[in-house]
């Protein structure tokens, strides 16, 4: 054996001895040698032990970062280390560590955030290599964003679209379409007492299509006196889109229901038509009607407008009482 390798050997059991809780001087009387030559030894190992032992380390594997490893000890280089200090560090690594072999990453994240190197640039699975089950407990969030690709035949496609605010879905390579057909877009109640005309609820309309369609209910009640006319109303433009007081006020006592459908002209974005049923507790007369409307806008019905509730104003010593729903019909 050549003087090279016996020397290799013989740094190598002084390391392990030392490990062991040999002492230095025990390992001077072993290998017949003084203690520095011992402690030089040590120094070459602890060299090396020094660089894994220090070690703090972020793991990445396809782009996904994980938590850092926290090492409970570190040494001076060309210093003897404490072999439990050591040993300890590398308990730390073993069981903190994920393991490579063969290309494949193993191991278990334990209370540790995910998280991608680059926001929006890294993709969980392939076309060609899936994942088969996802288990969340709590919620998914998606931000918005523009339609992405048609989903492929005999697959599906999601996404939560960045101008209609809500999510649409590509079935077997269709066109995307909503996934529900009613979204409530307001749902206020209150009263007022103005005595003259007064939106009394309102809601910021935008992002429809000329095939959407709005749905509002109304119930209003006219407490000790009466309230002169209440309509649906384009804030935006100052112009009735529908009636909703059945042709009258709503005199002293009276509740009243209506419920109105509204949609736009497919020729035209600026007309629109509200078709209106209403019913009264008061009288027959008004129970059933139906009235139909086709103002036309200033403000396309694709646009940024402002619905309302608008009444015409209340007498003196009166309150009118109200609430509403709005909800979006989507029309693809």
């Amino acid at each position: 054996m050549s003087t090279r390798k016996l020397r290799g050997l013989k740094v190598k059991a002084v390391n392990n001895l030392f490990l062991m809780g040999w002492s230095v001087t025990r390992l001077a009387r072993l290998f017949r040698t003084n203690k520095a030559r011992i402690e030089q030894a040590l120094r070459l190992s602890v060299s090396v032990l020094t660089l894994v032992a220090g070690l703090s380390l972020v793991l990445e594997h396809g782009g996904v970062q994980g938590q850092g490893i926290t090492i409970p000890n570190s040494f001076t280089a060309n210093t003897t280390a404490d072999p439990d200090q050591v040993n300890a560090n590398f308990a730390a690594l073993a069981n903190d560590a994920l393991n490579r072999t063969g290309g494949t990453m193993t191991g278990t994240f334990n209370s540790l955030d995910v998280k991608p190197t680059t926001d929006n640039a890294r993709d969980l699975g392939s076309s060609s290599l899936q994942y088969r089950d996802l288990y969340l407990g709590n919620s998914l969030l998606l931000s918005g964003a523009t339609a992405p690709a048609l989903s492929a035949s005999g697959k599906g496609r999601i996404y939560f679209d960045s101008t209609l605010n809500a999510f649409l879905a590509s079935e077997n390579g269709a066109a995307y379409a909503s996934l529900g057909v009613l979204k409530l877009l307001a749902n206020n109640s209150g009263t007022d007492t103005t005595a003259t005309a007064t939106n009394v609820a309102s809601k910021a309309i935008t992002g429809l299509t000329q095939k959407d369609s709005l749905l509002v209910v109304v119930d209003s009640n006219s407490v000790t006196q009466a309230t002169a006319t209440l309509n649906l109303y384009s804030a935006t433009d100052s112009v009735s889109i529908a009636s909703v007081d059945g042709g009258s006020a709503i005199a002293a006592g009276n509740f009243q229901k209506s419920v109105t459908w509204i949609s736009c002209h497919e020729q035209n974005a600026t007309t629109v038509s509200a078709i209106s049923m209403l019913f009264n507790d008061a009288t027959s007369a008004t129970n059933g009607i139906v009235r139909w409307q086709s103002p036309t806008l200033a403000t396309n019905w694709t646009g940024n407008w402002t619905l309302a509730l608008r009444q015409g104003g209340v007498t003196a010593g009166g309150t009118f009482h109200f609430s509403w729903k709005v909800y979006r019909i989507f029309g693809q």
